[in-house]
Formats: C-alpha cells, sequence, structure tokens
C-alpha cells in the first residue's frame, strides 16, 4: 500500500432510492470534466484531481464485496474507483482498485496510473458534502 487514508467507523446504508449512502451522506460517482465528451484523462492526473474530494478507500469496496446487495444497480456498466488508497507493486508503478460487474457477480481490479486514460465509465466513489 502506497497511500491509505480513512480511519473509524462508517455506517453504509442502501436506502429506499436505490443509493448508498456512507454515514448519511450519499456517495456520488465523480468524473472530472475531462472524462466527459469522449474524452480521457491520464490516472496520475486525475488522481491529483480527485486527492481534494471526499473520495472513498478500498476497505469501502472490499466491503460492497462482501456484501454486494448494498451495491447500487446504476453502478454495473462502469469501473468505480476507490482513490483512497493508492498501491505500489514491485516495480514502483502505482494503481488504484475498481469495483465492477462482471456479467453475473461483482468483483475487482485495478488500473495502473501511467497506462491507459480514464473515460466516463470510469468515475471515482466519492462521499457527498
Amino acid at each position: 500500500v502506497e497511500n491509505h487514508s480513512g480511519t473509524g467507523i462508517v455506517r453504509l446504508k442502501k436506502r429506499a432510492d436505490g443509493q448508498l449512502y456512507v454515514n448519511g451522506k450519499k456517495v456520488l460517482l465523480y468524473l472530472s470534466k475531462r472524462q466527459l465528451n469522449g474524452e480521457t484523462i491520464l490516472g496520475n492526473e486525475l488522481r491529483e484531481e480527485v486527492s481534494g474530494k471526499a473520495i472513498l478507500n478500498a476497505i469501502i469496496l472490499d466491503y460492497l464485496l462482501a456484501h454486494p446487495e448494498l451495491i447500487p444497480e446504476e453502478w454495473k456498466g462502469k469501473a468505480v474507483f476507490f482513490w483512497r488508497t493508492i498501491y505500489r507493486n514491485f516495480r514502483g508503478t502505482l494503481c488504484v482498485r475498481y469495483l465492477r460487474w462482471n456479467d453475473d457477480a461483482w468483483d475487482w481490479s485495478n488500473f495502473w496510473l501511467d497506462g491507459g486514460g480514464f473515460s466516463a465509465s470510469n468515475p471515482a466513489a466519492v462521499s457527498a458534502s
């Protein structure tokens, strides 16, 4: 783990509106302006942009995998990134994990920050303020 923040206990709840809430605040799928209209943004640039937002960490991703009934239906077809936890491999390359629907179940994967661009189907999970 290169960087991880977020401590304490959080309460996750899926409300009647079908949306996920963390400590009473709705979880939003954030997109940079540079991810819209068919454009992409490089991972390291997006990491810097989302760092000032209430991004969620990979512990929440893992909890959602254990409790998939909490995941909003609208997240299917997207790779939802949890930017508050960044990993580094033995070569020094940074990556971030994401949650995805894989045909019949939720699972996770990761994306290298110096790899391809992040598009409109790659939102960041953030808590509303």
